[in-house]
């Protein structure tokens, strides 16, 4: 059976950082109990817009939905401490991503985002559409002690007023049509069935203060991360499993920095088969295994004399001292994504 960490390890190498991302997340959702199954998270095609704000607002989904920066947002580390991965807004910053998403979203939507804030008094976090009263309503997300998903102050509260903690949590705001619901960290905080739908029209979504067309309002204080914006209502299941990709930490590959030979010599004249050493490698990462090969470059004179096998280096041949008193070889190793090279005499 295939471990989960391989699997992950083979995905994510060579892959680019921002349109990969989404390569990387729909494949994850395949992965369970290191089999694969049918998929939770909604395929990549249902995004209209996705930010990793690693040092810009460029849209990662395909949809061609840049991100414009108004102000001075700071880069600031993310939740995996990770420097210039989050923005952090100061009350006069604010993206908007163009007026083209409003045209992708139908009127059915779901927003996930990152947050980090600490202020007791809720701050214009998101608006979408066009802001007015009636059947064109967009709606309008504000962030504080408590979260508010609203509609022309026909909106509602989550009950829950630790959302300022000064930690990092991830928000999923849902709405199907007809209802509404705000989850945090993959748990559901409340929902509102009625209240006034929504109408994404003219104007696309708007990260940092009220809606495009709103002059008036208060501006965002805190930090934000990872947006994405989705034409389809996520179900419970989806957001459960999203979180729980989104809040693990990303797997890197720590390359191999040394190898060691246990042995440097070897009787002359042995036999063709001969074990000279044991070949070991230094890697950061726990569980790799690796791949031994004799390779061209420098101080590779002789390693036609040589074989490996596993992690053994061999004699290839018989070896007479009086002929040749000392041979040079270059040895490879591989963890399988990143590879260290070295140099022995025997």
């Amino acid at each position: 059976m295939f471990k989960i960490h391989s699997i992950i390890k083979q995905i994510f190498v060579g892959l680019n950082p921002d349109f990969d991302f989404l390569k990387r997340l729909f494949v994850l959702s395949f992965l369970l109990n290191g089999n694969l199954i049918f998929a939770q998270i909604p395929n990549p095609s249902n995004l209209v817009g996705s930010y990793q704000f690693s040092g810009n607002a460029n849209d990662s989904s395909g949809s061609g939905n840049n991100g414009v920066i108004f102000g001075s947002p700071s880069l600031t580390a993310d939740r995996f401490n990770n420097t210039n991965s989050a923005y952090s807004f100061d009350g006069n910053d604010y993206f908007y991503f163009g007026n083209s998403m409003s045209y992708q979203i139908n009127n059915i939507f779901s927003i996930s985002l990152w947050l980090n804030q600490t202020s007791s008094s809720q701050t214009d976090l998101i608006g979408l559409g066009y802001q007015q009263c009636g059947s064109s309503a967009g709606p309008i997300i504000r962030a504080g002690q408590t979260m508010n998903f609203n509609r022309c102050n026909a909106g509602f509260d989550t009950t829950d007023n630790t959302s300022n903690d000064g930690n990092w949590h991830q928000f999923v705001f849902v709405y199907d049509g007809s209802s509404r619901k705000i989850y945090r960290d993959g748990t559901l905080l409340n929902n509102l069935n009625g209240g006034g739908i929504f109408s994404v029209n003219t104007y696309g979504l708007v990260l940092g203060k009220a809606w495009k067309n709103y002059s008036a309002g208060n501006y965002y204080q805190g930090k934000a991360d990872d947006l994405n914006i989705w034409n389809v209502a996520l179900s419970a299941n989806e957001v459960s499993q999203l979180y729980s990709y989104e809040n693990s930490s990303p797997t890197s590959n720590s390359a191999p920095t040394n190898i060691t030979l246990s042995s440097t010599s070897v009787n002359e004249n042995a036999s063709t088969g001969t074990t000279v050493g044991g070949l070991t490698t230094t890697d950061g990462d726990n569980g790799d295994s690796f791949t031994y090969t004799l390779v061209s470059g420098t101080g590779d004179t002789d390693n036609a004399s040589f074989s490996i096998s596993g992690a053994n280096l061999l004699t290839n041949t018989a070896l007479d001292y009086e002929t040749k008193s000392s041979y040079n070889i270059r040895v490879q190793t591989s963890d399988g994504t990143d590879s260290y090279q070295e140099a022995f005499t025997i």
